[in-house]
């Protein structure tokens, strides 16, 4: 069974995004509201959100699998606690623009963001299930 839970253990994050992004932790990690995908017992995924002046910046998704519904299950979670943060615009992590503008996000100049209001939470994986490694 999937579920998200706020997450505090840094050295598994650390380890996770190593293991998954090539980098560790960064100055950003003490000031971030960060979050976890387990899978049963398993870690799965973290990433996390931050203010920078009155946005809110989603990053660092790590996952120890390609599967798309691990993604998506992270990204929602972290994306719903940030429009409920109420900021000016959201920032997404570059690293996923293959599905952000089904989420409502436009690109400018590299950067993916969206207001709250723009934000959408379309059907997930796209309404074609879940299964395979998508």
């Amino acid at each position: 069974m999937l579920r998200v839970t706020e997450f505090l253990d840094i050295k598994k994050i650390s380890g996770l995004r190593q293991a998954a992004l090539g980098r560790g932790l960064d100055g950003q990690d003490s000031l971030s509201w960060h979050a976890a995908l387990f899978d049963g017992d398993a870690l799965c995924g973290a990433g996390r959100l931050y203010r920078r002046g009155e946005d809110i910046v989603i990053d660092s998704l790590a996952l120890t699998s390609a599967r798309r519904e691990y993604r998506e299950i992270l990204f929602r979670t972290i994306l719903l606690k940030a429009v409920n943060l109420a900021p000016e615009r959201i920032f997404a992590p570059e690293e996923t623009p293959e599905y952000l503008s089904d989420f409502g996000f436009k690109e400018r100049k590299g950067a993916f963001f969206a207001s709250p209001a723009e934000v959408v939470f379309p059907s997930l994986c796209g309404g074609k299930g879940c299964g395979g490694s998508g």
